[in-house]
């Protein structure tokens, strides 16, 4: 009975709502954090609303929008709060949620009736006490210009705030300058999260999510680009930093652009190959690709590279007579190349492999050998230390 009644659809979504955590709203600003910040202020007519990034939990895609869904996307209940708080505790709030930027932070803050930027070159001066609650900013804040319906924010002014009861008045995330902000009561606790979300898009919204207004983020937090001197989506912090520029500079990895990297497109296996080609100094080769795999094309970027390794064994194709280079590899796959480029390197084969993650079992007997030494030799990670 349940499961049928949240089944239930009641509206639609013409496009896909963003509702991961990276990228996604722990790290940016996403068409879902703007939809659910524009209900809590649509249906609380306060100046502006928050939400954090970490009450926000499942994406949606496009089509049809259930009870469930809404349910998945704000499943902790917490309930509408209005406040009225000066500009400087929304400045406070602000930088406490880009505190941790690059990094992820269920803090993060999306905005409604609100603009504002992140400035990453500059560290992050927020203090906290034992409890992780904020104390105070010991430094330049790296929130700047921030606009209230096209104004300037006044640090003196007091402005009503929209957000859940878990940050107003539990002073979740550490976000404490909201203590002594006084209550609307008028409008406290009237609706829970998940309620209030499902009422903007049924009655301000008609039932249809569209593109023309959530299509895509509508620009309210903007991230400096940082001056890495290379790609503008390469910011220093993040896990992949020194991975990207040190591929960069010793000419394994070019950008996708000019200017762009895209850290998180996935890897197919042409990349890979022309990276270990590229490593190996781009030698000279005889023959032609196409001659070996159906499915190269010969002078593509990675028509030599494909053909060096074919020679070499260190990749053989994916069925009869082809290589699939545009494909994404799994983890195993990689592996395998990699133990293969080392092999020819010089490395001994593995003759006994042994695994000791807990999902042994699900790697492939012909990857076995491969997973066990790129493991050894720290080429690759578990996804977690026992898987």
């Amino acid at each position: 009975e349940i499961d049928k009644e949240y089944g239930t659809v009641f509206a639609k979504t013409e496009v896909a709502l963003n509702g991961e955590k990276e990228p996604g709203n722990r790290t940016e600003e996403t068409n879902l954090g703007d939809l659910c910040a524009d209900a809590y202020r649509d249906q609380s007519g306060a100046d502006i609303a928050f939400v954090n990034g970490g009450g926000i939990r499942v994406s949606i895609p496009a089509g049809d929008i259930t009870l469930g869904d809404i349910l998945q996307v704000h499943p902790f209940g917490n309930a509408l709060c209005v406040v009225e708080a000066t500009g400087q505790q929304i400045l406070d709030c602000l930088e406490m949620g880009a505190s941790a930027y690059p990094g992820l932070t269920g803090g993060f803050t999306h905005v409604s009736g609100l603009t504002y930027t992140i400035d990453p070159s500059i560290p992050s001066s927020v203090k906290t006490d034992a409890q992780g609650n904020f104390s105070s900013v010991d430094g330049e804040y790296r929130v700047k210009d921030v606009k209230v319906g096209g104004e300037a924010l006044d640090l003196n002014k007091v402005y009503t705030v929209a957000c859940h009861s878990y940050w107003l008045t539990g002073y979740g995330d550490g976000m404490t300058m909201f203590k002594g902000a006084e209550i609307v009561s008028e409008k406290h606790e009237i609706y829970v999260d998940n309620e209030m979300l499902l009422k903007y898009i049924t009655e301000n919204l008609k039932g249809v999510i569209t593109a023309e207004q959530y299509g895509k983020p509508q620009g309210r937090i903007t991230i400096k680009e940082a001056d890495t001197g290379v790609f503008t989506d390469v910011v220093e912090g993040k896990w992949y930093y020194d991975a990207v520029m040190t591929a960069y500079e010793k000419e394994l990895m070019n950008g996708v652009t000019d200017k762009t990297f895209e850290p998180l497109t996935a890897m197919n296996r042409a990349m890979l190959v022309t990276m270990l080609y590229r490593l190996e100094g781009s030698p000279a080769v005889e023959g032609k690709v196409s001659e070996v795999f159906a499915d190269c094309k010969d002078g593509s970027y990675y028509a030599d590279a494909v053909l060096w390794a074919s020679q070499n064994k260190i990749v053989s194709g994916r069925g009869e007579s082809a290589f699939a280079p545009l494909a994404t590899m799994t983890r195993q796959e990689m592996a395998v190349i990699l133990y293969n480029y080392s092999v020819f390197k010089g490395a001994a084969e593995v003759t006994e492999p042994e695994l000791t993650y807990a999902d042994a079992d699900a790697v492939a007997a012909w990857a076995a050998a491969a997973v066990d030494y790129c493991t050894d030799a720290k080429l690759m990670n578990g996804v977690t230390d026992t898987t």
